[in-house]
């Protein structure tokens, strides 16, 4: 997993967003051969989770291209296997969104 840039911070992030950012990572090895890139974390601009460290937003474009909406929707899938019912997978026309969202 890397950091797409500098304005990306993954500082004080949740520990169950670290661990999904591992699996995440795994998937996107074994079933798309890419490295994760995280475009979003707990950045300043952002809403939601992210500024309590429980979000992050993944990558989904390879040499400028969107990936199409079957690959999408199979990686979405294969997240939501992976992490399970404690975290959201959304899969947006730009990125994946995963949140640490457990209600116990």
């Amino acid at each position: 997993m890397r950091l797409n840039d500098d304005s990306v911070k993954w500082v004080n992030m949740h520990p169950q967003a670290s661990w999904a950012s591992m699996e995440v990572d795994k998937i996107y090895r074994k079933h798309m051969d890419l490295e994760l890139v995280v475009t979003s974390a707990n950045d300043s601009h952002e809403s939601g989770l992210h500024p309590e460290g429980k979000a992050f937003d993944c990558r989904t474009w390879i040499a400028g291209e969107q990936w199409d909406s079957g690959i999408r929707y199979f990686i979405v899938d294969k997240i939501r296997l992976a992490l399970g019912s404690d975290f959201d997978v959304i899969g947006e026309t730009d990125h994946i969104h995963v949140e640490y969202d457990s209600h116990a």
